[in-house]
């Protein structure tokens, strides 16, 4: 995992709090994902912050993204 793997990078995440509701894949594989959210946020190099579904604008919808393959693979799309 790139988390593990030095350099560490710094990641910053902000889901919106609706997809931390959203029961994919059954309760069982939901509280899974919770799980790795919570892990992968207790880490120095990672800052994870919510957006509350009442916020009427998200930040992130005003701007680009730029998504980066990992090195020696091709863009799928």
């Amino acid at each position: 995992m790139i988390l593990d793997r030095g350099p560490v990078p710094t990641f910053s995440f902000v889901p919106e709090e609706a997809v931390l509701h959203r029961r994919m894949g059954g309760t069982a594989a939901h509280r899974g994902q919770l799980r790795h959210i919570l892990a992968a946020g207790s880490r120095r190099t990672v800052h994870l912050q919510v957006m509350p579904m009442g916020c009427d604008k998200h930040p992130a919808m005003e701007g680009s993204f730029t998504r980066l393959p990992p090195k020696g693979r091709q863009e799928q799309l």
